[in-house]
């Protein structure tokens, strides 16, 4: 390893509206000589690349334009853990920025520790102007600024830009992400897990996540259109969990909560859909192939709480009669507004029927009414 501190890696892919604010905000005479960016052109048809080089060249130890051909998000990070010689390894997206300030805190504190993983809290920064801080760990869980975290214990999972890891660790554990794919991300936050044997947290939002943008990747109408995306997704994380406990690696029950999530959001881009037997049968082949190798996980038994997860709960216990409910809402799957309020509605007009042992007959008979 060299002497730099972070490396940040860029996934860029026609990111000239958004990449100077970007690369802008690593710009500090404070941290700029411990930072290793490199920005991955990802076959652009813009002027991103050219952007990127003409700050390769006013700082050409920290910053390094890289030009490939369109492979995907995961190509852009394979490039980067591969040439990374930080002490620590951050992703970037090329429209999101760090908040200056809080990465001259980040690097300082990433100077004097050697934990194997970082868990940072975010900002959600939306297209309105609108903000809010998002945590990396629960406030249950009574962890405070600098303290380790037990992983195994903990009541939350943080996501991909919630992290730093330690690049020795991300090296060792030879993840590889596959190309032409989007959510490859969750496999960045699983595959180092089960190779973390220490994890603490800093109350340091440095990652600004910008929201509302049409096309991102959470978007339901993107979820619905790659929807095989996340189907893909599910079958690589379950053949790597099913790997990870036979051979007893370290950290599964957090890696179980982030599958758990991971379930949930491939099933949410089929109730996006149109309701038909078309996504209906997706949804219970999805089911069924979860069921067949991790039972655990498709009891979703770590998500308390989430309005989606009571819904499938539910189609589990009519034997997904209750999918049928779709059905009554108005409006077509773009209306993600609407999807969130029938799930809201049945979660607390049928909760009883859910937490019990026997389900009403009054909720199979409005199923049976809404499939008619």
């Amino acid at each position: 390893m060299s002497d730099k501190v972070l490396t940040v890696s860029i996934a860029a892919y026609n990111m000239e509206v958004y990449l100077r604010q970007t690369l802008d905000s690593l710009i500090d005479e404070r941290v700029i000589d411990d930072l290793e960016v490199f920005v991955v052109d990802d076959g652009s048809t813009d002027r991103t690349l050219e952007i990127a080089q003409e700050y390769a060249a006013k700082y050409p130890h920290s910053i390094f334009a890289i030009h490939k051909e369109n492979g995907g998000y995961g190509t852009t990070v394979n490039y980067s853990i591969a040439h990374a010689t930080g002490k620590y390894f951050k992703l970037l997206d090329g429209d999101d920025w760090f908040d200056t300030e809080e990465l001259v805190k980040l690097v300082a504190t990433l100077r004097g520790i050697q934990d194997d993983l970082v868990l940072l809290p975010i900002r959600c920064v939306y297209e309105n102007g609108r903000e809010e801080k998002q945590p990396a760990v629960s406030p249950r869980d009574n962890i405070g600024n600098g303290d380790g975290v037990i992983l195994d214990e903990a009541s939350m999972t943080a996501g991909t830009h919630k992290r730093a890891y330690r690049t020795e660790v991300l090296k060792r554990s030879g993840l590889t992400l596959p190309p032409h794919r989007l959510y490859t991300d969750s496999l960045y936050c699983a595959v180092p897990l089960v190779l973390c044997e220490t994890a603490r947290y800093f109350d340091i939002p440095v990652y600004c996540y910008r929201l509302g943008r049409d096309g991102q990747s959470l978007d339901p109408i993107t979820r619905y259109h790659h929807a095989q995306d996340l189907r893909l997704l599910i079958e690589d994380l379950l053949v790597f969990y099913v790997e990870a406990k036979s051979r007893k690696l370290r950290n599964l029950t957090y890696l179980e909560h982030q599958l758990e999530s991971d379930y949930l959001l491939c099933l949410s881009s089929y109730l996006y859909a149109p309701v038909s037997k078309k996504a209906l049968d997706q949804i219970k082949e999805c089911d069924k192939y979860v069921g067949s190798l991790a039972p655990e996980i498709s009891k979703l038994e770590h998500t308390h709480g989430r309005k989606i997860a009571s819904f499938i709960k539910l189609c589990h216990k009519t034997n997904y009669m209750a999918y049928w409910l779709l059905k009554l809402v108005p409006g077509d799957f773009y209306m993600h507004n609407n999807r969130k309020l029938t799930l809201s509605i049945v979660k607390k007009k049928y909760r009883g029927g859910v937490a019990g042992n026997n389900l009403h007959r009054p909720v199979i008979a409005c199923c049976a009414g809404a499939a008619a």
